[in-house]
């Protein structure tokens, strides 16, 4: 396969998903303004004249305009230039899942109230309709190993998706990709390892290692500077909010609220004040 040609598969199976999510979205707006004006219940009367209004004009302003759908242009790709196989393309697609659709309601209407499956019409139907299933699960398969037509109606019409631009003549690599999968595991990892982490520990063994590295602090500890003196006149600070003492707990030099002091000492069991160490 010629690399300028070359379109991963997964990326031509993302078009068309994304393909079908804006079709789906479009049709749920135009569904929801009816809606407002009570207009909604032509819908289900007409809805595969619906569907296929809706898909012609999205198909207009997309391959007719530009070559390639929304969920192509997204990801880089198009249709090659030929009006005549996407005329066709547009048939198959388009048009004769339309045909399939009303020759389906108006054979169940004819069989209706009581569906008779003996029916001549109705089982021709449906035979058809399992007969294309069939071929869609084989072409399918075939397109995984070929990687030329995404669909029956590529097949029939022709038409194989290419990249919008010019590429290097070399495959694409997929250095991109396992970055982000290396991301998004490293992601879940630390969202089930984290809360199991008693960061508190963590924090004594870092302010053992901050003091012993910061004379000062030691020498501070030594003066007696965190010595909470005139403990009626003066409202407490808590050595770990920076607030005023909230029912003040005074341990050696130090001065703590009772949710501070009790809140560490059951997160740590080995718990020793950031300042006096005790």
């Amino acid at each position: 396969m010629e690399s300028s040609t070359y379109c991963s598969r997964v990326t031509q199976l993302d078009s068309l998903i994304l393909d079908q999510e804006f079709y789906n979205f479009v049709k749920n707006q135009v569904i929801s303004i009816l809606d407002k004006i009570q207009l909604s219940n032509w819908v289900q009367i007409f809805e595969p004249e619906f569907d296929l209004v809706v898909s012609t004009i999205i198909w207009k302003l997309t391959v007719g305009l530009q070559e390639g759908t929304i969920g192509q242009r997204l990801l880089g790709l198009k249709y090659p230039e030929n009006t005549h196989r996407h005329t066709l393309l547009y048939i198959f697609s388009i048009v004769f899942p339309y045909l399939n659709s009303r020759i389906g309601s108006h054979l169940a209407k004819r069989d209706s109230p009581i569906v008779n499956m003996n029916f001549e019409g109705a089982k021709y139907t449906k035979r058809v309709n399992t007969f294309w299933k069939i071929c869609q699960v084989v072409n399918f398969c075939v397109f995984l190993r070929d990687n030329k037509y995404l669909t029956l109606s590529h097949r029939f019409s022709g038409v194989r998706i290419i990249p919008s631009k010019q590429r290097l003549p070399f495959p694409p690599g997929d250095s991109y990709q396992i970055r982000e999968l290396l991301w998004h595991q490293f992601s879940d990892f630390l969202m089930i390892v984290v809360p199991f982490i008693n960061l508190h520990v963590f924090k004594r063994y870092w302010s053992m290692v901050r003091r012993y590295w910061s004379p000062d602090s030691n020498q501070r500890m030594r003066s007696g500077s965190f010595n909470a003196t005139h403990r009626d006149d003066v409202v407490a600070k808590c050595c770990f909010c920076n607030q005023d003492a909230i029912i003040p707990q005074f341990k050696n030099k130090c001065s703590f609220c009772y949710y501070c002091l009790r809140a560490n000492q059951l997160a740590d069991k080995d718990f020793k004040c950031d300042k006096c160490t005790y």
